[in-house]
């Protein structure tokens, strides 16, 4: 009995094109490879399967039963394995299949969300997976196209952009910030060294919600607070002076971003750009 091992995709290919042809010849040219070769690789399927395929005469060549039952059976195959080869040659110059970014939920809320609604006008094909960890990732290993990340990095491994640097502030709900001895809120103990805070979590969104709730003072980056500083919800904690953390994105060297892939980044840069603008005017606006 023949093995998988033994048959290759591309004679089974060549027997197709024989068949089609009912000649050798003209296979081979259709193939571009001698009629010697062509002819070995199907005597070579032959023998794999036991069974005689095709019937050589001298002016053509014909399917006997078994070649007939085969060649229905391999045709869907063969055509269905040709569509997918193309669709995924295809999908690297098309605007549609799936953007894998790696980054943190507090990133992703800065740099990815804002941009959805535009993404899917623009570009209704692609789609996004968020790869939400404060780890850096092994991007080739779990297929990510490019992360985003916040702080300092330092990988050789990796094509490193910077897009932007954000502010630190210290905020509180308008009538909490007027307190003198507030209960703090910290994302971690680096960030709480100068302070006894009453919670410490490393999510963004709790502390924001609780700082809104009027719960304590914490500090988070602005582009997190944009919405509620505008409409008054958080205010900014004086004397706090701010501090800043860099924004990059970053994609493993050697590796060929797809166009989806580049468009999105584009597109995360640009939101970049625009946070730090409005970063600008609630600077202004608050001094």
């Amino acid at each position: 009995m023949a093995t998988i091992k033994k048959i290759k995709i591309d004679t089974l290919n060549q027997f197709a094109v024989v068949a089609r042809e009912r000649s050798f010849s003209k296979a081979a040219k259709v193939l571009g490879m001698q009629v010697s070769t062509l002819s070995r690789h199907i005597t070579a399927l032959e023998d794999a399967l036991g069974v005689k395929l095709l019937l050589r005469t001298t002016r053509a060549v014909v399917l006997t039963n078994d070649g007939i039952a085969y060649l229905d059976r391999i045709s869907p195959l063969l055509n269905e394995l040709d569509l997918a080869t193309r669709d995924v040659a295809e999908s690297k110059y098309k605007m549609r299949g799936v953007v894998r970014i790696a980054t943190t939920a507090a990133m992703a809320d800065i740099c990815v969300v804002p941009i959805i609604k535009t993404l899917r006008s623009d570009f209704p094909d692609i789609r996004i997976e968020l790869l939400l960890s404060a780890e850096i990732q092994d991007m080739r290993a779990h297929r990510v196209d490019f992360a985003i990340r916040a702080g300092k990095l330092r990988d050789s491994t990796q094509i490193v952009r910077k897009i932007g640097e954000h502010e630190f502030q210290v905020y509180a709900a308008p009538d909490c910030a007027k307190q003198t001895s507030p209960r703090i809120l910290a994302y971690n103990s680096q960030n709480a060294k100068a302070a006894n805070p009453t919670l410490m979590c490393e999510n963004y969104a709790i502390l924001r919600q609780l700082a809104v709730a009027g719960e304590g003072h914490a500090k988070m980056p602005v582009a997190y607070c944009q919405n509620e500083e505008r409409q008054g919800l958080l205010v900014r904690v004086a004397p706090h002076s701010p501090s800043f953390f860099e924004v990059f994105v970053a994609y493993p060297k050697g590796a060929v971003l797809t166009d989806r892939a580049r468009a999105t980044m584009e597109l995360v840069i640009q939101q970049a750009k625009e946070t730090a603008k409005i970063e600008r005017e609630l600077a202004m606006a608050s001094n």
